[in-house]
């Protein structure tokens, strides 16, 4: 009776398997407990990718399930044992290595006579779409908790590889992002069988190859190397068998790319798996713009409330919906005490109305309004706040609030001021100072050059009538009356360049004819007076250059003047030459007292002298050297100096403005 039944269903089941895109299957129950699959109809060499003999072969059904779902089919078969129908959702391998989901109805076929299981027959249907689609659905779902959960970017990856791995196989799976910078690549999570690359070049590699192409690829093992072969890309790491890519975009920019490989099946992955991850791609784009632009909006916030500027967003009537912590810390109102209160609580009444005008006409037209206004705080002290006030745009070109930046400037005003009303002082100090420089001068020389005038007059009436001891006093009073108008003049020209007064006259010099030799005319006298030779010799044959007549004859009288005043013996050399250049250099060389290596750093410096006190052994004041380094700055010139102590000295003036 139980054989005939059992004819009967299966003579039904094959039937039923011609209506149907799925398969049917009948199986006997050995005594010894084995499985004998006795046919299968309808769509099963489709489903499994083998023919019954096949199927039987590599042990049959428990072959193809998936290895993750033995538990779940063996707890199936126990309900079958105690005569229970089924119904199942599990994945089975595809001959070609591609995952199925399927749905098995399965019924026992019971011996009720010999309360036994002799049989199992069922249909086995193709769920792999629907199960796709509600695996999307759930990695979407997880995407979008991502957004607003504080899981890590690489642990959601890890989640999505997971999931994935339902449908395909994710064993190898990474996610790189691409830096356009520096043209590389770098995983956020790598899992792999056998390569860890953490950053690699884009150029020529395959991912570079994808993130350019801006498309989902799918790819074999020869189609790769083909790739390879026509300089397209570069291999990089371990070659596989097939390699499934999608781009992760945000707009029309690619900013990078996830990846699953197989380095042992070929046909791991089919037209199913690259829409499925190329869906997959599109939304992990969405959750990390989504991300990026949390973290600008959340680095923009933080800016906002750390900034020192007190920022202030009011609506288009003035009413303040925000301030920051610098507005409460500047103010002295707290933000619940100024929310819903217009900005005139701020107001000092100290500006005009046409100053308030400018201003909201100015912001109301969708302009930028800068400028500085006083205002008061809780405690009703005044203020002084640089402010730039923008108005707030929406999509529809509607102004819907201004936001003011406004930074404290009170200090700053009163620093400034008081820099004006110092530099107002320094000025009227520095004409008072000119001005009794140039008193002092002529309280100076008018009596000196009357008392030299007068001496000359009464030296030459008496000089044949006294002795030549007294006569010589003449001599030091005039040498004394010349040292007095000469340390005149080295203030006051010291002055001029201090302030800025003297300006001088550019032209063109000769400094053979127009200067040197005519120094050396005037202070021939001089020098043989303290029984030293005075030479001048030029080898340059075109002496001119563009300068300031005054200011380079005062180089050079400084200059010859000083080693006079330090030579006791000896002479002293003037010389002009030029170089391949055309830089002309004059030399004043003299054999006198020299001065030491440690004072030759400040030999330039005002009122500076090697030797100090009542007790040095030369006149001077520091002035002259000075104003010669002032004077060559002015002519575009370079003055060196060599000195021995004890040897000479050497100064060397170089101009670069020759002719």
């Amino acid at each position: 009776l139980s054989e005939i039944k059992l004819k009967e269903d299966e003579e039904l089941f094959r039937a039923i398997s011609n209506l149907t895109s799925d398969y049917l299957f009948s199986t006997n129950f050995s005594p010894d407990g084995k499985l004998i699959h006795t046919w299968v109809g309808g769509a099963f060499e489709k489903l499994t990718g083998y023919t019954l003999e096949e199927y039987r072969e590599i042990g049959g059904w428990r072959s193809l399930i998936h290895p993750d779902d033995f538990a779940k089919d063996e707890a199936a078969l126990q309900k079958i044992m105690n005569n229970e129908n089924v119904i199942s959702e599990l994945r089975t391998i595809h001959k070609n290595g591609n995952i199925i989901w399927v749905r098995i109805y399965a019924k026992p076929v019971w011996d009720y006579e010999q309360n036994k299981l002799i049989a199992v027959q069922g249909a086995v249907q193709d769920i792999t779409e629907r199960r796709r689609d509600q695996l999307i659905q759930q990695i979407q779902y997880n995407i979008a908790n991502a957004i607003t959960s504080s899981i890590k970017t690489f642990e959601l990856f890890d989640i999505v590889r997971k999931e994935l791995s339902q449908l395909m196989n994710t064993k190898n799976f990474f996610v790189a992002f691409y830096d356009e910078k520096t043209n590389t690549l770098t995983s956020d999570l790598d899992k792999d069988e056998k390569d860890e690359i953490g950053t690699w070049s884009a150029e020529k590699s395959l991912t570079g190859y994808l993130i350019k192409s801006k498309k989902t690829l799918l790819l074999t093992r020869p189609e790769i190397l083909k790739l390879h072969n026509s300089g397209t890309i570069e291999l990089v790491g371990t070659l596989p068998e097939a390699w499934l890519g999608s781009p992760l975009k945000i707009g029309n920019k690619t900013i990078g790319a996830v990846v699953v490989q197989s380095y042992d099946d070929a046909h791991a992955y089919d037209e199913s798996s690259l829409q499925t991850f190329e869906v997959i791609a599109n939304q992990l784009s969405v959750y990390i713009q989504r991300k990026r632009t949390e973290e600008e909006l959340s680095i923009l916030a933080r800016a906002i409330y750390q900034t020192p500027l007190s920022i202030v967003v009011t609506d288009t009537s003035g009413n303040i919906v925000y301030v920051n912590p610098s507005f409460e810390k500047v103010s002295g109102y707290s933000k619940e005490e100024v929310l819903g209160q217009n900005i005139r609580i701020l107001s000092s009444n100290n500006h005009e109305l046409e100053f308030y005008k400018n201003l909201w006409d100015t912001i109301l037209t969708g302009k930028d309004w800068e400028g500085e206004i006083l205002n008061k705080n809780k405690k009703g002290e005044l203020y002084w706040e640089h402010q730039i006030i923008s108005p707030v745009i929406n999509d529809d070109g509607i102004t819907t609030h201004f936001i003011a930046l406004k930074e404290d400037v009170t200090e700053k005003k009163k620093m400034i001021q008081e820099i004006i009303d110092a530099k107002e002082r320094a000025e009227a100090s520095e004409k008072l100072k000119t001005e009794f420089l140039a008193q002092i001068s002529h309280e100076i020389r008018t009596p000196i050059n009357i008392m030299t005038s007068n001496f000359q007059l009464i030296k030459d009436e008496v000089e044949d009538k006294i002795e030549p001891e007294f006569l010589e006093l003449f001599s030091s009073i005039s040498r004394a009356s010349h040292r007095i108008i000469r340390t005149v003049d080295l203030i006051l020209n010291m002055s001029e360049l201090q302030t800025g007064a003297y300006q001088p006259n550019m032209k063109k010099i000769d400094l053979d004819k127009e200067i040197l030799q005519s120094l050396q005319i005037e202070y021939l006298h001089l020098a043989q007076s303290k029984k030293i030779e005075l030479t001048y010799r030029s080898t340059s044959k075109n002496p001119v250059i563009v300068g300031d007549e005054y200011s380079v004859m005062q180089i050079f009288a400084n200059l010859i003047d000083n080693a006079i005043k330090y030579t006791d013996y000896g002479r002293i050399e003037i010389n002009l030459f030029e170089t391949n250049t055309n830089e002309k250099i004059v030399e004043v060389k003299d054999s006198g007292i020299g001065m030491s290596k440690e004072f030759l750093s400040k030999v330039f410096q005002p009122f500076v002298q090697e030797e100090h006190g009542y007790t040095r052994s030369y006149e001077g004041n520091g002035l002259g050297l000075a104003l010669v380094k002032n004077y060559c700055s002015i002519n575009d010139a370079v003055i060196e100096v060599e000195s021995e102590k004890g040897v000479g000295s050497t100064f060397r003036v170089k101009f670069k403005n020759s002719i």
